[in-house]
């Protein structure tokens, strides 16, 4: 793989490889009965790139998995304004970037984002919606590490 020259991602962009499209809905991975060959996604290649993401949205095609039910009484997140990815900005190597742009190039499938208790941003690729179970790999660590923090805190 090779550098990406994409200047929206800026020094990121030298970290990343060339990754190309991604998006499983318009590249049709596993897409119709059955799906053709170069665009099934299997225990060879469902690590690799761009099969990946398809099965980190459909882990449990792939895999032995339990649901995990909320609780009988989920508490709500507190109603906000939802901010829309295509009008925050910020700055890469002093070029404004839309956080739209950002990541959707990054490959990214969903994001949610809570300020002071409140869901503010939530934004998903368009294989992906808030129902969607996703492998969350090495995030698990990083929400138990948090937890753990709070919990210390407290």
């Amino acid at each position: 793989m090779t550098a990406r020259p994409d200047p929206l991602l800026g020094p990121l962009a030298e970290r990343m490889p060339d990754l190309g499209p991604s998006d499983p809905v318009a590249l049709g991975t596993m897409h119709g009965f059955p799906p053709r060959p170069d665009r099934r996604a299997t225990k060879q290649n469902g690590m690799q790139f761009p099969w990946l993401r398809w099965g980190f949205a459909h882990v449990r095609e792939r895999n032995a998995t339990a649901r995990v039910r909320r609780g009988a009484r989920p508490r709500p997140l507190p109603e906000s304004r939802l901010l829309d990815p295509a009008g925050l900005i910020f700055p890469v190597d002093g070029a404004p970037v839309r956080l739209s742009d950002y990541l959707e190039r990054a490959c990214v499938d969903a994001m949610v984002a809570l300020h002071r208790g409140r869901l503010v941003l939530e934004w998903y690729a368009p294989h992906m919606d808030a129902a969607q179970p996703h492998l969350w790999a090495s995030m698990a660590k990083s929400a138990v590490g948090l937890l753990a923090h709070l919990l210390v805190d407290e």
